[in-house]
């Protein structure tokens, strides 16, 4: 089987219409391989099963090779139901697809003024329109899987894809994504060694000044730079999606080399060891999503020592070593979700009536970027990161006010007031509005070491994979204990 056969038999079997137009057909069928390369099913399995099923009256009137096709179409859609987050794939896919448009389309990089300039960056970064258009050829291949998609929802999952983007790559204003794209090598790594027709690196043609200068103007007309405004919109798709941390279990967890650490982001948010764990306060799925991606959420930024480990997995695979469980599919967790969501009413009601200040004080939501932060291992009391290693932290400006509005509490976000968390240092940047308010730098250079001694990385904490008694020893035996008897 492969890509060509693959579309042959989703025309005969399942009435998919190829593409006509010669200039999208490359496009689908960048999709067809990036789908066929990811839900690839064992032939032989595939096989057996086609002749074991050969006698059912369905397929009284085909033949072996019949059979055979349309069982490898019901082996696709159980793989892509079983291992993936059907959304999130989805957007990788799409992602894929525009980046074979890049490489097809990198001969315009050598024109003076380059025609769609904004289309070469990373689809994050793309308007929804331009989006939509490759989800055009791709809903069609997905129903011929029997996976059909809602439009709404894949736009939604690519909103949450780029804040996530933008956060993990400081982007924040036309400036920040002039300094990111100005280092091609870790802006388009996904091109590293693809050359054109001339030996010419792609990535050197997107690194040129005037190329950059283009692109980052074109972006900045087509889409909204600002996080705050980014953060704002999707908490508010994601404001009744509200769960808690699911972990696979112990043999599972060696295999996934799972590892355990407490207290990234709040109280009790983190990697918890029982199937469906309660924590303190309810999270909405994007916060989880962003603190996978090694950006700690971080409330108490300026007096607390937050943890670091490598939780990510594919954005896109599934299941993954920690999952987001909406509390809705948790046994025991109705009550509280019930009673948050009253709080959150009452509290609507309240401020729509209540003009009062306390409720449009100033105030920030803080996230450390530990995406290029090495963890450091050390006994020493004060041990954190070395000058290379500080972390950069994005503050976005937010009133209570506002957060209600959007159906959350303050406290789950982290809230905190501007007086206390707001950060004075070179590597802080401030968001507010719909303006960029730029680096604040108040701080000298002592007070800003004893910060970064405070916002450190740390392994102190750390707990290993469960394999054994040995183990369950240090700072965490008696979490570790507690939990093994509870499971």
């Amino acid at each position: 089987m492969d890509v060509v056969e693959l579309k042959s038999i989703l025309v005969k079997y399942k009435g998919y219409k190829a593409v006509e137009e010669v200039g999208l057909q490359s496009t689908e069928e960048k999709m067809l391989s990036t789908i066929f390369n990811l839900l690839r099913v064992p032939e032989e399995s595939v096989r057996k099963i086609a002749n074991s099923n050969s006698k059912e009256e369905e397929y009284s009137d085909l033949d072996e090779k019949e059979i055979y096709s349309i069982e490898y179409i019901k082996a696709l859609h159980n793989s892509l139901e079983n291992n993936y987050k059907f959304y999130s794939f989805i957007t990788h896919v799409l992602g894929e697809a525009h980046d074979n448009w890049i490489i097809e389309n990198q001969d315009r990089l050598d024109s003076r003024v380059i025609n769609k300039a904004y289309k070469f960056v990373p689809l994050a970064l793309l308007d929804w329109k331009d989006v939509s258009k490759y989800v055009t050829i791709l809903q069609p291949i997905l129903n011929s899987l029997d996976s059909a998609s809602d439009r709404t929802r894949i736009k939604e999952q690519f909103k949450k894809d780029r804040i996530l983007f933008l956060l993990k790559n400081t982007i924040y204003s036309k400036e920040s994504l002039l300094e990111r794209m100005s280092k091609p090598k870790k802006f388009y790594g996904q091109f590293a060694g693809v050359k054109d027709n001339k030996g010419q690196n792609i990535i050197d043609k997107l690194g040129k000044e005037k190329v950059v200068k283009q692109i980052a103007e074109q972006v900045d007309e087509r889409i909204d730079l600002n996080l705050a405004n980014q953060l704002k919109e999707v908490l508010e798709i994601d404001k009744n999606n509200i769960g808690g941390i699911y972990s696979r279990m112990a043999d599972e967890r060696k295999k996934c080399k799972y590892s355990y650490v407490e207290n990234i982001g709040q109280k009790k948010f983190g990697i918890r060891k029982s199937a469906y764990p309660r924590i303190d306060s309810p999270i909405s799925e994007i916060l989880f999503e962003i603190s996978k991606s090694n950006i700690i959420w971080a409330p108490n930024v300026k007096r607390c020592n937050y943890n670091y480990t490598d939780i990510s997995n594919s954005s896109y695979r599934y299941p993954d070593a920690v999952q987001f469980v909406p509390f809705e599919q948790c046994e025991g967790e109705q009550k509280l979700i019930e009673k948050r969501n009253r709080k959150i009413e009452k509290l609507a009601k309240k401020i729509d009536k209540d003009q009062n200040s306390k409720y449009d004080e100033s105030g920030l939501i803080t996230f450390v970027l530990l995406n290029n932060v090495k963890p450091v291992v050390s006994k020493e009391k004060n041990a954190g990161v070395n000058k290379a290693q500080k972390p950069e932290i994005i503050q976005i400006e937010i009133t209570k006010r506002e957060i209600i509005k959007l159906g959350y509490l303050p406290q789950e976000l982290g809230w905190e007031k501007k007086k206390t968390a707001l950060i004075n240092s070179k590597r802080s940047v401030l968001i507010s509005g719909n303006k960029e308010l730029g680096f604040t730098d108040k701080k000298t250079d002592n007070e800003k070491d004893e910060f970064y001694r405070r916002v450190k990385v740390d392994e102190r904490n750390y707990q290993k994979p469960n394999l054994g008694k040995d183990n369950a020893e240090g700072k965490n035996k008696d979490t570790f204990e507690k939990d093994e008897k509870s499971r």
